[in-house]
């Protein structure tokens, strides 16, 4: 490099980093009130009003999607009254639905003392950086329980009464706790989209463990093994556990089964679930143009904090889970189950 490059690349550096250093004065002299500034940041301002036009800007846009964020966590609940009303709306959905689905989120488990992702003390909430991908080990330090402690709710022993009714035809699950399966709800009307903590699969045959413990305690991003293998005697590969962490893929059948569950549901219930993931689904959202023309589907949100679908819900509804299920199954003259045990085995 002769003399003349290195000095231009030295130059280059040195206005790139003057203008870095002019960015955090001016940064610096906008959060500070106007009546506050000094003589030499007000000077500052008034010489360079284009960059203080971007930087004013980008701040009111953070400002703007800070309040966003507080808002979008913020609970709000249904009087009495207007709970009610609904509720007797619910049943008759339910009555007239010939395909039911259910979608259940974190909020069906947070009576279970496993904490949601979005809300005012969920995971997502109060820790953005790798909470959400967390292992299940520190996820128990965070419930302050162990999954195989946590308890079906009424939530699920109510689910769990509606699909024994054929009221609701499937459940399609983004939680990993094994709540559902456990409450009663049948493996064949059960969807786990993230997977299940007390669930293992053989990498070779697919064949599936179904454990009474959690198989998850060395699982992380991209890496799913367990200690223990196919069961098989032809087989013995490694098994794996089918949790899905953010950023990976759904397992591909389960991902066509809940294809085909929202292809037949004239009726779409969305339970305790931020639609943050869902929404991206768009088989969710689009109903084929047949079912469409002789049962629309209708879209029910039970949740107490605003979702990216509340427009295009028939019936938006904001209450805690357990409550409205409890509500809706005396309108529908349906006993509550008593908590089941485990549906697990070693």
């Amino acid at each position: 490099m002769t003399r003349n490059s290195t000095s231009d690349v030295t130059a280059r550096l040195q206005e790139a980093e003057a203008k870095r250093e002019l960015s955090r004065q001016l940064k610096r002299a906008l959060k500070a009130p106007e009546a506050g500034r000094s003589a030499e940041e007000a000077a500052l301002l008034a010489a360079n009003p284009e960059a203080v036009a971007r930087h004013q800007s980008a701040m009111n846009r953070t400002a703007a999607r800070k309040l966003q964020e507080e808002a979008n966590a913020m609970e709000v609940e249904e009087d009495a009254a207007g709970l009610q009303q609904k509720v007797v709306r619910l049943a008759e959905l339910l009555r007239a639905a010939k395909h039911a689905v259910v979608y259940t989120g974190a909020g069906v488990s947070t009576s279970a003392s496993i904490p949601d992702y979005r809300g005012p003390q969920g995971i997502w909430t109060l820790s953005k950086k790798g909470a959400h991908n967390a292992s299940s080990a520190a996820k128990a330090d965070m419930m302050g329980m162990a999954f195989v402690e946590a308890q079906p709710t009424p939530t699920h022993m109510g689910l769990a009464a509606l699909t024994a009714r054929g009221l609701v035809k499937s459940v399609v699950s983004q939680n990993v706790d094994g709540l559902h399966l456990r409450s009663g709800v049948p493996h064949s009307k059960l969807c786990e989209l993230h997977g299940n903590v007390f669930r293992e699969a053989c990498s070779a045959c697919a064949k599936e463990y179904l454990r009474g413990f959690d198989v998850t305690e060395k699982s992380s991003y991209h890496r799913h093994a367990t200690p223990r293998v196919c069961a098989t005697r032809s087989c013995r590969a490694p098994l794996a556990d089918t949790i899905v962490y953010f950023g990976e893929r759904v397992n591909d059948t389960v991902l066509e089964e809940a294809k085909q569950q929202a292809g037949q549901a004239d009726l779409a219930i969305f339970l305790g679930t931020s639609l943050k993931v869902l929404q991206h689904y768009k088989f969710i959202w689009q109903q084929p143009a047949a079912a469409a023309r002789t049962s629309p589907r209708q879209i029910v949100i039970v949740n107490l904090q605003p979702t990216p679908k509340d427009r295009v819900a028939h019936l938006r509804i904001h209450a805690r889970c357990d409550q409205l299920v409890q509500l809706l199954l005396l309108q529908l003259g349906l006993p509550l189950p008593a908590t089941t045990a485990a549906r697990t085995s070693s």
